[in-house]
This record gives structure tokens, sequence and C-alpha cells, in this order.
């Protein structure tokens, strides 16, 4: 397989939060349209607007704060990524790193490594 090289802006793109335009925080998925955004941002957009309208692709949603789901593995592979984003969080959160953590897909290890590709195909 040939090593392939992709622009830093595509990538930070798909990190990006559309409403906030930040780094996404708290990774937080509208379960009938897949559209991922910042927990507080997505939050602040059903509540304090009053809005049920995924504001990418304006989908119609019912009971907007109850099809908000958490994404971990995004998170993970944010802090992946943008480690500097994890070591921040850590500081503030001490608890990421707690052996008292019961739930293992809850549990993020400093140490673990990924490998990131990515495939597309021409249309």
């Amino acid at each position: 397989m040939s090593k392939v090289v992709v622009d830093s802006l595509l990538v930070n793109s798909l990190f990006k939060c559309s409403l906030c335009h930040g780094l996404i925080r708290s990774p937080t998925v509208i379960n009938e349209c897949l559209h991922r955004f910042c927990k507080v941002c997505i939050t602040n957009h059903f509540e304090k607007k009053n809005n049920d309208k995924c504001p990418t692709c304006q989908t119609s949603i019912a009971n907007p704060m109850d099809t908000l789901k958490t994404d971990l593995t995004f998170q993970r592979l944010l802090y992946k990524i943008f480690p500097s984003i994890f070591q921040r969080e850590i500081a503030c959160k001490p608890s990421l790193l707690s052996s008292t953590i019961t739930n293992e897909s809850s549990r993020i290890y400093i140490d673990s490594t990924i490998d990131v590709y990515l495939e597309y195909w021409d249309m």
C-alpha cells in the first residue's frame, strides 16, 4: 500500500463543529441524521433557540434532546489525532484516567496507538 498525503485542512474540517467552528468538544450525534456537534453547541441549539431541526441538514426532529447520543469512539479518535486536547482535559478532569471507571468503553489509555488511513474511490 502506498502512502498518501492528505491536506491537514481537509482532516481538520472533519473534526470541526459546524455551530462554533472549533474542534468538536464532547462529540454528540443526532440519531436521525448522524450529524455530529459539540455537546454544548447542539444542546444550546435545541434548548435556547427552541429549534427542532438539525443545523446541518434541516431534518425535523420530534424530540431533539432525546435523540442526542455521546460519540465515545469519535472522542477517542479526536484525542489520538489531537493529543494536546486530551492533555488539557485530563488536567481539568483527572477522572478520565481514574482506575475507578468500571465501564471499559469509557476508559481511555494514553499509551494505546491507532492507525489512521483514508480510502476513497473515484466515482
